[in-house]
């Protein structure tokens, strides 16, 4: 049995188009991608975000705090 993967968002624009409170996810191999854009985006429009990685579903999450 194939174990069915999440959906390949793009991060930037998915990241900027978040609202305050509201989380996504991604998947696992899109971990860096995800890191550096909400620690570059949070530089360049003064927001934030939180990141954590959800092993047992295999995504990272990121959450805008700001």
């Amino acid at each position: 049995m194939q174990k069915e993967m999440k959906k390949k968002l793009p991060v930037h624009p998915t990241l900027k188009a978040m609202a305050v409170g509201e989380k996504k996810a991604w998947p696992l191999i899109q971990v860096n991608a995800v890191r550096s854009s909400a620690q570059t985006l949070g530089l360049m429009y003064n927001k934030k975000w939180v990141t954590h990685v959800n092993r047992d579903e295999g995504v990272i999450e990121a959450t805008r705090v700001s």
